[in-house]
């Protein structure tokens, strides 16, 4: 049976309210009664659309994924040099970041406590293993025509999705050995595509 307006709007709130929850608690230090409380609904409705905290955690990370594979497959498998593919990549999965700060933290949680099973699910969606693999033979192709400085594909996503994802793992720590406000790290933030860019193509430019 199709869910209702209502039931669609309480499911939206619960979901807002356990990403915030989780982030600021963690896993482990997440209750649902605080979840519900942040939703401003009893314990017994959120047992109603959620029976259990990995369930709601589940949902709300699949969702993530769900939006962050499309962004990263079809900057890699889309047109375009090596350099304009990762200009995508960059400009994307920054924004997507901001609408989903989340969204890096879920993702070690699972890493950690799950990876034999999350690793190839996350590794499969949207046609991701030809996607990259296709990916990084044009990095080596590049390389070796003098496109770019040759380097390591592996290497090189490596670099590349550091630099997006690591300051909104480590916003925390930032502003506060920083001495920033949270206003403060989100324009940094929305400088950084600008800035990593910038720094990607100094590192691939060809040598000599």
């Amino acid at each position: 049976m199709p869910k209702t307006a209502q039931e669609k709007t309480t499911e939206e709130t619960i979901l807002i309210a356990a990403q915030k929850i989780f982030t600021s608690k963690g896993y482990a230090g997440t209750r649902m009664q605080a979840i519900a409380d942040e939703a401003g609904i009893n314990k017994a409705m959120l047992h109603y659309y959620f029976r259990s905290k990995d369930k709601l955690f589940q949902k709300i990370l699949n969702e993530a994924l769900d939006s962050v594979a499309p962004v990263i497959m079809n900057a890699l498998r889309g047109e375009g040099s090596v350099m304009e593919k990762l200009e995508i990549l960059i400009r994307e999965h920054t924004r997507l970041l901001f609408e989903r700060p989340y969204m890096p933290l879920f993702i070690l949680h699972e890493l950690s406590q799950n990876r034999e099973n999350f690793v190839p699910g996350m590794v499969a969606r949207d046609g991701g293993q030809e996607a990259i693999a296709g990916f990084l033979m044009q990095v080596v192709q590049e390389g070796q025509e003098g496109k770019i400085r040759p380097i390591h594909p592996v290497h090189l996503m490596m670099h590349t999705m550091g630099l997006i994802v690591f300051p909104f793992i480590v916003k925390p720590i930032i502003e506060r050995a920083a001495g920033i406000s949270e206003a403060d790290f989100d324009e940094l933030m929305r400088e950084r595509v600008a800035e990593t860019t910038a720094f990607v193509r100094a590192g691939l430019a060809p040598v000599g």
